[in-house]
């Protein structure tokens, strides 16, 4: 379990998950350690088959707080039937290793947990669901909103059509322009979409050695997050393009290749590139509430040949792509 800070005063979340389900939970204090409980919970039963129920949670959680164990007696009230099932659980805090993004990354690393919440809650619309996912990805700062920009580029990698505006969502404030895990002064990542292609630009100001640049592109994972397809795009500092394509962790020949140019000047390289939709399967398409997940890195190799990354966006591991940036496509109706 995860506890966090719930929206009312006093309240609490908790997020948690086993092998086969998830449940989300509210806690409102009664007082003197007692809290009762209401929220969602899912489980895969024949995994294999793509069978599973879901329902109401609620009962109560005994925790006085701080490093004090806590007991929970929940009831699962399974939305098809009415059928309840009656839990108690017990629970210890967790090492002081095993940290909130410990916790996220092992939610988001698991096949079939990512199967329950994306191809089954998700398309459900069900409340509890959508707040859990939006505690995703594990990786800090990593969750962005990318707005729809009709319109046609010239890809030339200068960056002057229309579709690269700036782009703003009510609430949020400026979308589609990416802040660098690892900032680097120069360092920019923007994206935009719509009927016909995603449109990504990237750029560092590298100094007298270019900078080389990795994308990689994980774009329909709701159904196997392991063996679907994903893409990843190299550019190396002389400016040569190499399109690569895996299916999970086997490379298979790359019949594909998208416009992208880099552009130079005065000590900062450009990189701009749209991604056609007629190369994607269905299950990838761009479209409203769609995720990808992506990971970018800018990076030039040192004198003994270790990789020194500039910016980043994303994993660590350009190709843990479980763990990458979440792009939500916004905005397109549809």
């Amino acid at each position: 379990w995860m506890i966090t800070p719930g929206a009312t005063g006093g309240s609490l979340v908790l997020n948690g998950f086993s092998p086969t389900g998830l449940t989300r939970l509210t806690a409102q204090p009664n007082g003197d350690g007692d809290w009762t409980l209401s929220g969602g919970w899912a489980e895969s039963v024949l995994p294999q088959a793509g069978s599973m129920q879901f329902g109401i949670a609620q009962g109560t959680l005994r925790w006085p707080g701080g490093n004090a164990d806590m007991h929970i007696s929940l009831e699962h009230i399974r939305e098809r039937d009415g059928e309840t099932v009656h839990l108690t659980l017990a629970g210890a805090p967790a090492p002081q290793e095993f940290s909130r993004q410990a916790f996220l990354r092992a939610f988001e690393g698991d096949e079939l947990r990512q199967n329950l919440l994306y191809s089954e809650l998700l398309p459900r619309r069900l409340d509890w669901a959508i707040k859990m996912e939006s505690i995703l990805p594990s990786q800090t700062n990593s969750r962005y909103f990318i707005p729809f920009a009709d319109g046609d580029i010239s890809v030339d990698g200068i960056l002057d059509d229309v579709v690269w505006a700036k782009r703003f969502r009510p609430g949020t404030g400026p979308v589609g322009e990416l802040a660098s895990l690892r900032p680097r002064t120069g360092s920019a990542l923007w994206v935009r979409w719509n009927h016909n292609a995603v449109c990504l630009a990237t750029q560092i100001s590298s100094g007298p050695v270019n900078a080389q640049l990795e994308v990689a592109i994980l774009p329909a994972f709701e159904v196997s997050l392991q063996d679907s397809g994903r893409f990843l795009l190299q550019v190396d500092a002389a400016g040569n393009k190499r399109f690569r394509y895996f299916l999970g962790t086997v490379e298979e020949p790359a019949d594909y290749a998208w416009p992208l140019e880099v552009h130079e000047k005065e000590g900062t390289r450009t990189v701009e590139m749209e991604i056609p939709i007629e190369i994607l399967e269905e299950t990838a398409l761009p479209k409203t509430g769609k995720r990808w997940r992506v990971n970018v890195q800018w990076f030039r190799e040192n004198g003994n040949g270790k990789r020194e990354v500039l910016a980043q966006w994303g994993d660590d591991d350009i190709m843990a792509l479980a763990h990458g940036a979440l792009f939500v496509f916004d905005g397109g109706n549809g």
